[in-house]
């Protein structure tokens, strides 16, 4: 009812946020090396190698982050990595037939 409702909509608010801020920052960057022209060749190069570098951490970060955050709200998903890690299984790995072990 109400506190799945409430439970549904903070997962939700937290995954728009973690939108937001990746990529909000990388097309903010965008829009200021755009107004700014850098006048030195080594000028360039750094805001180069800064963007370069949030072009490709920022979408990782939002990569990585998603997952977890739907693993971390849902509470038999949560229950289910805690008991991987836990035993230190693999999931994919096969029982072992009882008359061998």
């Amino acid at each position: 009812g109400q506190n799945e409702a409430q439970h549904a909509n903070l997962t939700i608010f937290l995954v728009s946020v973690l939108f937001f801020i990746c990529n909000g920052t990388f097309y903010n960057y965008i829009n200021l090396e755009n107004m700014q022209k850098p006048s030195t060749a080594d000028s360039r190069g750094n805001t180069k190698a800064l963007l370069m570098t949030v072009k490709f951490t920022l979408p990782l970060l939002n990569a990585a982050f998603f997952p977890l955050i739907i693993i971390l709200r849902k509470p038999s998903l949560k229950m289910k990595i805690k008991e991987l890690i836990k035993t230190k299984s693999s999931p994919y790995q096969q029982p072992a037939i009882s008359g061998l072990r």
